[in-house]
């Protein structure tokens, strides 16, 4: 009889700190304004960040898959609101532990470095989409989530209200836009 092979641990010391909660869809993890105390790590499920702009519409941000970080801050307070799209476990992850342990260990400050770049091209191709045509938006978001899942199928794990909200497009003009696609 042939024994399993043990899974291999990460080879990323960050995925080991920490501790998992779970939280149900539409669940909020932390919202604008609230202290910063962790950051995050999906482990499963789907996390949407968004704004509320005083007297607009939601605006999403971004969407964080398994394996994905979000809540890095550089101020001391969220300056976004995040919360489940569907029933997700997400990885708390302590940043005074996380800044004590980076300041010692390499490997560690070199993620967070990586965490950081990962981020920041997430706004920047979120940005360059907003600038295409409706039925190009939602092709190219189509696209994204194709490459962000791994799967042959895309699973989208969020309402076309959400997609909508991502790609600052009404609800109508998404729905057109995947008929016009099909």
């Amino acid at each position: 009889r042939r024994q399993k092979p043990a899974l291999s641990p990460s080879r990323n010391p960050i995925d080991r700190m920490g501790s998992s909660t779970r939280y149900s869809r539409g669940e909020q993890v932390f919202r604008n304004g609230q202290v910063s105390r962790h950051i995050y790590q999906v482990e499963s499920g789907c996390i949407r960040t968004y704004i509320n702009p005083s007297g607009g519409r939601r605006l999403i941000v971004a969407f964080y898959f398994p394996g994905d970080y979000f809540g890095v801050e550089i101020r001391k307070k969220h300056r976004f609101s995040a919360e489940a799209t569907v029933p997700s476990s997400v990885r708390l992850i302590g940043i005074k532990a996380l800044a004590l342990r980076a300041a010692t260990d390499d490997a560690v400050a070199r993620h967070m470095m990586h965490i950081t770049n990962m981020e920041l091209q997430r706004a920047q191709n979120h940005s360059l989409l907003l600038r295409d045509y409706s039925d190009e938006r939602v092709g190219n978001f189509l696209f994204e989530m194709k490459k962000r899942n791994r799967r042959k199928e895309v699973d989208l794990v969020m309402s076309r209200q959400d997609i909508a909200d991502y790609l600052d497009l009404s609800l109508e003009t998404v729905s057109r836009a995947f008929t016009r696609l099909e």
